[in-house]
C-alpha cells in the first residue's frame, strides 16, 4: 500500500512540475512580447489597474481604437529611420566580401598557399641485390619512382613538395616531406 502511495505522489509531482513548466514558458514568451513591441493590439485590450473585478466597466478611452500614423509625406521624416539601423551580422561587410572574393582568386597580397600533405600510397618496390631498392609511389594520382637518398620536388596542389626517401628496404619505405617535415613510414 506504501509503495502505491508513493507513486500516486510521484505522479502529482510530476504533474505539478509539468504546469509550473508551462506557466513559466507563457511567461517568458509574454515577456519576450512586451520587450519586442509585439503586443500592441493587447495593450488596448487591457483594462485599467484601478477596475478591478467581473463588474467593472471598460472606460470609453481603453475602446478606442488606436490610430495607425500615416507614412511621412514629401521632405518629412519618418521616426524610424531616425534610429540607425541595424547590420546583419551573418552578412558580411563590404571589406570582408572584397576579402573574401581575394581569396577565391588566390590574389590577397602577403597570402601564401600553404602546403598539405597529398596522399602517397606504395604502389610497389624492387630490391635488386647489387644495387639500391627502388619504390614506386602514388603521390596524389601521379606514379614516380624514388631511390633510397633521392629528392623528388612535385607541384602538388599548387604548393612545391620536396620528398626524400630515406631507406627503401624490405622491412618499410621511409620517406620525408620537407615543407611540412612529416615522416612517413610506407
Amino acid at each position: 500500500m506504501k509503495a502505491l502511495n508513493f507513486k500516486s505522489q510521484i505522479s502529482k509531482l510530476a504533474s505539478i512540475r509539468n504546469a509550473c513548466l508551462l506557466m513559466l514558458a507563457a511567461l517568458s514568451v509574454s515577456q519576450f512580447a512586451r520587450t519586442n513591441g509585439f503586443d500592441r493590439g493587447a495593450a488596448a485590450q487591457e483594462t485599467p489597474a484601478k477596475q478591478t473585478g467581473l463588474d467593472a466597466k471598460p472606460s470609453p478611452q481603453t475602446d478606442a481604437p488606436k490610430s495607425i500614423p500615416e507614412p511621412p509625406r514629401g521632405g518629412e521624416e519618418s521616426p524610424v529611420s531616425r534610429e540607425p539601423a541595424l547590420n546583419d551580422p551573418t552578412n558580411p561587410g563590404a571589406d570582408l566580401r572584397q576579402i573574401m572574393q581575394q581569396m577565391k582568386s588566390n590574389k590577397v597580397p602577403g597570402a601564401t598557399v600553404r602546403p598539405t600533405l597529398p596522399i602517397i600510397t606504395l604502389r610497389g618496390r624492387v630490391l635488386p641485390t647489387e644495387t639500391d631498392g627502388v619504390a614506386l609511389l602514388n603521390v596524389d594520382k601521379q606514379l614516380v619512382r624514388i631511390r633510397t637518398g633521392q629528392e623528388l620536388r612535385l607541384n602538388v596542389g599548387g604548393s612545391a613538395l620536396t620528398i626524400q626517401a630515406e631507406e627503401v628496404s624490405t622491412r618499410a619505405v621511409r620517406l620525408l616531406v620537407a615543407p611540412l617535415n612529416v615522416r612517413l613510414e610506407l
